[in-house]
């Protein structure tokens, strides 16, 4: 009866080759791969060493720092999409847009206005210089030139 090692159900593990996805120099990449067969124990330091041609203490550096930007990496941030640079000009531009629009508007009421006041103002002339005129009949038949009965006739 022999035992067959048990596979896991899914896709193989990659290991050190997932480097490979990440969009960085061939140099980077093997150094990440290195200090990764290390963790891993597929290497040893002195392996990993002599593979990216680094001595131990900055082997031991270089470790240290990857280890300690991905868990950075990996801390919970704040939840949506963060913010650029180019949302805060955003947020000047609605805000140089948002005083534009006002001032448009009311730039607009004052135009209605203006259009309004155009088209009532000849009425106002017509109906003061009407008014005029009659002040001045009134004022000729209290005169006594040409007194006018009720139909506005001569008598």
């Amino acid at each position: 009866m022999t035992t067959e090692p048990s596979r896991r159900p899914g896709r193989p593990n990659k290991g050190v080759a997932h480097i490979d996805q990440v969009d960085s120099d061939p140099v980077t990449k093997a150094r990440a791969k290195a200090i990764l067969a290390t963790i891993s124990g597929e290497l040893t330091v002195a392996e990993a060493c002599e593979a990216i041609g680094v001595s131990k203490t900055r082997f031991e550096m270089l470790r240290s720092q990857m280890l300690e930007a991905a868990v950075q990496g990996l801390q919970p941030g704040k939840p949506g999409r963060p913010r650029t640079r180019s949302s805060a000009e955003s947020d000047v531009r609605i805000r140089e847009l948002s005083a534009k629009v006002s001032s448009l508007e009311r730039d607009l009421q004052r135009s209605e206005l203006a259009l309004e006041i155009s088209e009532i103002l000849p009425k106002v002339v017509v109906e003061m210089e009407a008014d005029a005129a009659a002040r001045r009949r009134k004022g000729v038949e209290k005169g006594g030139r040409a007194s006018r009965g009720k139909g506005g006739r001569k008598t």
